[in-house]
Formats: structure tokens, sequence, C-alpha cells
């Protein structure tokens, strides 16, 4: 039996490479450093703690806490505390969101 949750420690840059050949996914994260991910795939962030500031080909955006950012293709982040979940091979759609409500807005589910 494998275990299928593991702990890692909030370190900047890449934590886990490929964890699986069928789905090739790769873990990062920042912690009030930079980081820059290259054009592998499609890049999955959430910001834990603070400001962070996002550079994309397309332009630059803050992000607080709570936001979380869809970005395919090469990128930088910096300050602020987030993790990146890349989906190798994958190309996404650029998105923004957040910031994350501490309660749904569907009852039937909360």
């Amino acid at each position: 039996m494998t275990d299928s949750f593991q702990l890692f420690k909030l370190e900047d840059g890449t934590l886990s490479p490929r964890c699986d050949e069928k789905f090739p996914t790769s873990l990062a994260a920042w912690n009030q450093a930079e980081l820059n991910l290259a054009e592998t795939g499609t890049h999955f962030g959430f910001v834990f703690k603070g400001e962070s500031f996002l550079e994309v080909p397309g332009g630059n955006f803050t992000l607080k806490s709570g936001m979380f950012f869809c970005v395919p293709g090469e990128f930088r982040v910096s300050g602020g505390e987030g993790i990146i979940v890349t989906r190798i091979g994958y190309h996404g759609m650029f998105s923004l969101g957040g910031a994350i409500e501490p309660t749904g807005r569907l009852r039937y589910i909360d």
C-alpha cells in the first residue's frame, strides 16, 4: 500500500517532481521569495499568506491571501507564501479568482 498523502515543508522551489507518469504533475512553493516557472504546462497556484505579485506575458497582477490562479506557460511570482501544482503537458486557460469565502453560497451543501 502506498501513502496517498505526503507532508511538505513550505520551502522555495520544487518540492516534488513528476508524481505520476500517466498524469505528470509537480509541486512547487514560494515563501517571500521569487519563483520562476517554465513553459512546461499549466500552473495552478494558491496564495496562503500575504500579498503576492504575479507576472505573466499579458500583464502583472497583485494577489492577496486566499486568491488562486491558473497560468498556462511561463510566469513569475514573488512575495507572500503559496503553492503551485503544475500539470505538465496540459494547456489550460489563464484565470484569477478569490479570495475564497469562509462559507459557501450553496445552503444544501453547507
